[in-house]
Parts: structure tokens; C-alpha cells; sequence
């Protein structure tokens, strides 16, 4: 991604990131394209640190099931039928799925944030 937007920039095509969550988490990432993007270190600086913090924010979001509840849940699916020549490889993938989308921490935040959150404040401190 950083490559890319170097490649335009390079070409004076003006380039434009809307970052998502998993992006956001990225510290890697996001100092790469940042280097390819900002003119201003300091300005680069502060939009990652405010990336951090989001991250910081998202790894204290709980998932939303016990772990009690993710040990019995995978109990009660390595209990189904796993008979592939009966298809049954499709329902317990979608039961895994399932489970996965219960256990992930952004779940909550994708579905929708807040005024108050962190990329919140990034995208106004880009805003202005």
C-alpha cells in the first residue's frame, strides 16, 4: 500500500487512505504509509500515535462470549458429524465462523463506533 501511494505521489497524483480498523492496528503498516504520505514528520508522528492508542482502545474491547463459552462451544462442534463426503465440512465451518466473529475483539466497533473513540479523534485530527 505504501508502495502505491509513492508510486502516485511520485507522479503527482494526489492520494487519498481511508484506513480501516485492521489497518489502524497495524503499527507497520501504518508507519510505512505514513512515511509515503506525510510531508511533516511530526504530523505523521502524532497520526500514528493516535493509531497506537486506537489499537490500545481495541485490545481492551472484551470479546463478546466467556472463555468458558468458546471452550464449551468448540466442544459441542468437534461433537457434530465431520463426514465430508456428506458436506458436513460446510456446517462446521460456518459454526467455526460463527464462533470466530464471537471471539473478535473488533466485532463491537465494526458494527459501529463512537464520537468519543480514538479513530474518532484521528479522523478529525486529519479533518483539520
Amino acid at each position: 500500500m505504501a508502495d502505491v501511494a509513492s508510486f502516485f505521489r511520485a507522479l503527482y497524483i494526489p492520494v487519498a487512505v481511508i484506513p480501516d480498523l485492521d489497518l489502524v492496528k497495524d503499527d507497520g503498516v501504518i508507519r510505512k504509509l505514513l512515511a509515503a504520505l506525510a510531508t511533516d514528520s511530526g504530523v505523521a508522528d502524532a497520526i500514528q500515535e493516535e493509531c497506537r492508542r486506537a489499537a490500545a482502545a481495541i485490545r481492551n474491547v472484551p470479546p463478546t462470549i466467556s472463555p468458558d463459552d468458546v471452550k464449551a462451544e468448540i466442544n459441542r462442534i468437534s461433537g457434530l458429524s465431520m463426514d465430508w463426503q456428506r458436506s458436513d465440512d460446510e456446517a462446521v465451518m460456518r459454526q467455526l465462523r460463527e464462533l470466530a466473529n464471537k471471539v473478535e475483539r473488533m466485532r463491537k466497533l465494526k458494527k459501529g463506533g463512537s464520537n468519543r473513540s480514538p479513530l474518532f479523534r484521528v479522523h478529525m485530527y486529519l479533518s483539520d
